[in-house]
């Protein structure tokens, strides 16, 4: 009886170790995953679902918008451009992975969005960049985007600002992207 009194305690000990290491774990630390808004906020306009759209606090000239933008509509939305009040110059951004297993962030050409297909924008692959800003962004400033699509009609949407310190990277000018100083996320990280 002893022998199984001493296996239940230990066994009990274990569980509150392995729970307690779990709950410090990198992935559970709210400052380096982003955490997601209210009912994961959506918005709708013009044939488009915007799902917990949300742009990277920060007190640099660059930052990165990151959400879902599903096409409910019956039509192809193509993409023209992007801009924001806040920003000087604004570009989708694509992330590449090299040969040596390192990522590298890029403008691309606007997309397009077939009917019932999404757009996924997250840290670490494609997003909407903001740069030349021309004010702070403080975790919950609510920052206006203008998408611009074929056609000449401009849809806009609300990405609200939230605390993300998953990217450590900086970008300089010689690295040939005119992202000097740029820290918003895993953008140009070596996936070793």
């Amino acid at each position: 009886m002893r022998t199984f009194r001493t296996f239940i305690a230990a066994a009990a000990g274990l569980s509150l170790a392995v729970a307690g290491l779990t709950g410090c774990a990198a992935g559970n630390d709210p400052k380096s995953t982003p955490q997601p808004t209210e009912n994961m906020a959506v918005q709708t306009q013009q044939g488009l679902e915007f799902t917990d759209m949300w742009i990277k606090a920060t007190e640099k000239d660059m930052t990165g918008v990151f959400g879902t933008i599903k096409n409910t509509g019956d039509k192809e939305i193509k993409f023209t451009g992007v801009k924001a009040e806040i920003a000087g110059m604004s570009e989708f951004h694509e992330t590449i992975i090299q040969s040596d297993g390192s990522s590298m962030m890029q403008a691309m050409t606007p997309p397009a969005i077939k009917p019932g297909e999404s757009l996924v924008y997250k840290p670490g692959d494609d997003h909407i960049m903001l740069m030349k800003l021309n004010d702070k962004v403080l975790p919950g400033d609510e920052v206006k985007i203008t998408l611009e699509v074929e056609g000449g009609e401009n849809i806009e949407f609300t990405a609200t600002a939230r605390e993300y310190t998953g990217g450590k990277e900086t970008y300089s000018p010689e690295d040939g992207t005119g992202h000097g100083g740029m820290d918003h996320g895993n953008m140009a990280t070596d996936k070793n």
